[in-house]
């Protein structure tokens, strides 16, 4: 199966699949697919289509887009520019789905974080930090300000 035919299920075990294949090499491994082009294409392809973080798709589709962002940026999938405008991209998205505020007891009820138990929390903490962290590498690599405040 191709990396890229998968659409109806998570793509998270994929990408973790696809980027450990490529960095640790595919000893006794059959593969049929050029995990090379296949990642290069889901990071160039990737889309995060949840609007809630209520949405049963969203953490997986959040997860993938940072590990793809993250691996298209240290594997200079891209020009400089590009990575930029993606990482760039992940991080309004981030903000417009309330990340920055997941921690803000007033605004907590705004965009449903007061729903979600604990360790669901701690998941998208890790993602809210994930996007900071790769705001901050395309921020010091161009030479910009960052976007997270």
């Amino acid at each position: 199966m191709k990396l890229l035919e998968v659409e109806n299920i998570h793509l998270l075990p994929f990408v973790v699949y696809g980027i450990s294949a490529r960095l640790i090499g595919k000893p006794n491994i059959r593969v049929e697919a050029d995990v090379d082009s296949e990642l290069k294409q889901l990071v160039h392809n990737q889309q995060i289509k949840a609007d809630s973080i209520l949405d049963s798709k969203a953490l997986h589709e959040w997860q993938a887009a940072c590990l793809l962002t993250w691996y298209g940026f240290h594997q200079r999938l891209g020009t400089e520019d590009e990575m930029h405008i993606a990482i760039t991209t992940l991080t309004r998205k981030a903000y417009h789905l309330g990340l920055h505020q997941i921690d803000s007891p007033r605004n907590r009820g705004c965009y449903g974080w007061d729903v979600l138990d604990e360790s669901r929390l701690e998941d998208w903490r890790r993602v809210w930090w994930c996007v900071y962290i790769l705001d901050s590498y395309s921020s010091f690599s161009t030479a910009t300000p960052t976007q997270v405040e």
